[in-house]
């Protein structure tokens, strides 16, 4: 039998144990655990990592600690594409797996394996309508084609780097060509 009382239906942390929280119906505590190294997290309604406050002021150009608070919002702004909805076009992408951003030239680059292609965003420009800089030619196994990229890395002088994953292979395109070269890879799984 618990001691806990239900103040409601819901979920309530439990004063006894930070890893594990109450869950309430009708009056009836149910005693719920959380994942290995995860706290309940009241506000949230979550199991959550357990990050201490901080021991400093973030907003006081003092950083120390600051990461260990800082939390992923649910409210992201779009920066590449123009909504959430799949697509093949210069305005959309088609399942995105793999993006790298390129902070020296202000660009996103996103592999989409639906799509068969890596697509290039300017990040400085929000909704800019993308580039194909490799692929987009439908899947196969041609030079001029990629089979479910799924990682994508762009070097200091903008050269594409894929892992062609159905191919088995990592493809370099060369700034501006209109097919890669096989550079790992390539012959069967």
């Amino acid at each position: 039998t618990s001691v806990f009382q239900c103040p409601g239906d819901g979920h309530f942390i439990n004063p006894a144990d930070k890893h594990s929280y109450y869950q309430c119906a009708h009056g009836t505590p149910f005693l719920m655990q959380c994942p290995a190294s995860l706290v309940w997290n009241q506000q949230g309604q979550i199991c959550d990592w357990n990050t201490p406050a901080p021991s400093t002021d973030c907003n006081n150009k003092n950083p120390t600690n600051c990461r260990e608070t800082t939390r992923w919002t649910t409210g992201g702004t779009i920066i590449v594409g123009i909504d959430k909805q799949f697509g093949s076009d210069a305005s959309h992408v088609g399942s995105p797996f793999g993006i790298f951003v390129d902070g020296e030239h202000g660009n996103v680059y996103v592999a989409e394996t639906e799509n068969h292609r890596i697509q290039k965003f300017n990040f400085k420009a929000v909704g800019s309508l993308g580039v194909t800089v490799a692929g987009g030619n439908n899947a196969g196994n041609a030079s001029n084609q990629l089979s479910w990229p799924s990682a994508v890395y762009v070097d200091k002088n903008e050269n594409v780097y894929i892992s062609d994953t159905d191919n088995s292979r990592i493809q370099m395109w060369a700034k501006g060509a209109t097919s890669g070269v096989t550079v790992a890879g390539g012959n069967g799984k």
